[in-house]
């Protein structure tokens, strides 16, 4: 994945998170979770993909699964 963007870290009660985006040749949105191997998440928008992204994370620390 190309880097476009790597955003400062988002805090979630304890959880800290680092996000990396990337833009499609479609104009889709990736963002990749760092501190959790394999959790992407897609948005039409780079605020859809954070979003996105970030509940998935939240979800699997949660759950302690790797959805």
């Amino acid at each position: 994945m190309a880097l476009l963007t790597t955003a400062p870290k988002e805090y979630l009660g304890s959880s800290r998170f680092t996000l990396a985006f990337d833009q499609k040749d479609d104009g889709r949105f990736i963002a990749e979770v760092q501190e959790i191997p394999g959790i992407l998440a897609y948005g039409t928008t780079q605020a859809a993909a954070k979003a996105m992204g970030l509940a998935i994370a939240l979800c699997s620390r949660t759950t302690g699964s790797n959805l």
